[in-house]
């Protein structure tokens, strides 16, 4: 049976007590204390390698685009998953999403950024609406860029399981006039303390990509998402993307959370 699954999903270097209101979105303010780190300092090695033997693009540089707005992912699929359970659905519909970026407050001296998103996910979810939000670096020269994070996050299920990870996003495309040429989405997962099985294994590597070519120029009303708990100045998000696919998901976990 499909199960809709929870996830707070809070940035590392989010330090915020209050947000201001964007088009009725909660729109958390960035931290005083920025850093320009470098993506090495973020994705170990081994992650490095799985996006590169997935062929998802790194754009190295220290003069990215600019690339704040917001960007509609509407035809948005799972293109490479090291995850076993994923095999039967990569490239298929049944991962097809809608995901809405926005990218706000770039800082040239530091090539940072804050980012956050809403997603309806796919059919493989009875209820996947989701939402979060962070603070990040970007890379790249010219137009294309690389935008990258490191997020920590709870995830439960309304039957009570829960379980905690440490994530890395990993963003990549073009910056043109209309929106956002091949962008591609990857999530990382780091670490865990998962006693239920209910969050993909530690090394999992989920590369997602935007199948029409353009992830086009939007506005944050644009997908709609009807909650938004503020709880200790972060946000809670609703986000299956850590998730074992439900229908796949063990009710114990033989890795013992690691």
């Amino acid at each position: 049976m499909k199960t809709k699954l929870i996830f707070a999903f809070v940035m590392l270097l989010m330090v915020s007590i209050s947000g201001c209101v964007d088009d009725g979105y909660e729109v958390l303010p960035l931290p005083p204390v920025l850093k320009n780190v470098p993506i090495t300092d973020v994705i170990p090695q081994e992650y490095m390698t799985i996006l590169k033997e997935m062929n998802f693009p790194i754009y190295d540089g220290t003069t990215p685009p600019n690339i704040e707005g917001c960007y509609l992912a509407d035809d948005f699929w799972i293109v490479a998953s090291n995850v076993i359970q994923d095999y039967p659905y990569i490239g298929t519909v049944a991962t097809k999403s809608t995901a809405l970026y926005r990218f706000y407050g770039f800082n040239t001296d530091y090539n940072t950024l804050g980012y956050e998103y809403k997603i309806k996910q796919s059919e493989l979810y009875s209820s996947g609406e989701g939402f979060g939000n962070g603070l990040g670096n970007i890379s790249g020269n010219g137009n294309f860029f690389t935008y990258y994070c490191k997020t920590w996050g709870v995830t439960s299920r309304p039957t009570g399981e829960s379980g905690t990870g440490y994530t890395a996003n990993v963003i990549s495309g073009e910056k043109t006039a209309t929106g956002i040429k091949n962008l591609c989405y990857a999530l990382l997962m780091l670490d865990k303390d998962d006693p239920y099985g209910i969050i993909v294994p530690i090394t999992s590597v989920r590369v997602f990509q935007e199948m029409d070519g353009l992830a086009s120029n939007s506005t944050w009303g644009a997908l709609k998402q009807p909650v938004n708990i503020m709880q200790n100045g972060n946000s809670i998000s609703y986000n299956p993307l850590i998730a074992r696919f439900p229908s796949e998901a063990p009710t114990n976990n033989a890795e013992g959370g690691k």
